[in-house]
């Protein structure tokens, strides 16, 4: 009995030792970092300008650090500019690069999700959009406006919804840690599918003279509005001409009596017509005359 006894004590203790020594190595060996690269096209990444190989990447065993991350698209077709970035990595924490390529910045779009230490107690979150001001909401509530920042949220799964008019709207999934700081940055993307609506064209209303029925059958078109002013044309009732103006004191009419010639006609025996579908009369007969004029 007293064998078994002391057998027994044995393996216990021993468990205890390989269990001591397990958690000693636990404790001693460094704490790494994960990172996820996503992108579209696929791309060749580097890291600290060391290639490590094409999106999609993932690796768990990074040291925690702040490195650069460079983008490049294995299409050698592609006309894309190389995406660099710089990331801090969180021990414990995977970061997650998204980014979209297009010809232009505008286009293109880009989602980082990373972390920075802070109090063991709190959870916290900052969301940054480019451009800024977009609407956010977060788990179906309205929050505000980027740049947002809040530490109400709960260390759990969330879910954001991000929008700005012009852009495409961004849903992000992301998880909030307790004792970290969770740095949402999202380049937001032109909407390219967006309509611009053109103006309607509509009829420019012009506005025409109408020449009315005269004594001798034709009426003067004088330089100046007034029965004294010398005469420069003729013109037949029933005709119609372009409104170029109207005298507020004579009440005359300034009209376009050929092309690119003006003159005065009395509002006694003219009357204004508004019509898109008029035509200016051009058959003016042009007489100038040093002699006597009537009324007309």
């Amino acid at each position: 009995m007293k064998k078994l006894i002391i057998a027994t004590i044995g393996i216990l203790g021993l468990a205890a030792l390989v269990g001591a020594i397990f958690l000693f190595v636990k404790l001693l060996r460094p704490k790494v970092s994960g990172l996820a690269i996503e992108s579209t096209p696929s791309s060749t990444v580097f890291i600290n300008g060391q290639k490590v190989g094409n999106t999609p990447f993932r690796s768990k065993d990074l040291t925690p650090s702040e490195i650069s991350v460079r983008l490049i698209p294995v299409d050698s077709q592609t006309t894309f500019t190389p995406f660099d970035t710089k990331l801090n990595l969180a021990a414990g924490i995977e970061t997650v690069l998204r980014h979209e390529f297009a010809q232009n910045e505008e286009s293109s779009s880009t989602e980082l999700l990373s972390f920075e230490k802070i109090n063991d107690k709190d959870t916290s979150i900052e969301l940054v959009s480019m451009p800024t001001g977009a609407q956010v909401i977060i788990d179906e509530g309205t929050r505000g406006f980027t740049p947002y920042k809040s530490t109400s949220l709960s260390s759990a799964e969330h879910t954001a919804i991000v929008s700005l008019e012009g852009y495409v709207t961004k849903e992000v999934r992301f998880r909030t840690h307790q004792g970290f700081k969770l740095i949402i940055y999202l380049g937001l993307k032109k909407d390219d599918k967006i309509i611009v609506a053109l103006p309607t064209p509509t009829l420019e209303l012009s506005t025409y003279v109408e020449i009315l029925p005269t004594s001798t059958g034709f009426l003067r078109v004088r330089n100046e509005p007034s029965t004294v002013a010398a005469e420069v044309a003729q013109i037949k009732p029933g005709d119609t001409f372009k409104l170029i103006d109207k005298n507020t004191e004579t009440g005359w009419y300034k009209i376009e009596y050929d092309e690119g010639l003006y003159g005065w006609v009395s509002n006694q025996y003219a009357k204004i017509v508004s019509d898109v579908t008029a035509s200016p009369t051009t058959n003016a007969k042009l007489t100038p005359t040093t002699s006597p004029t009537p009324e007309n």
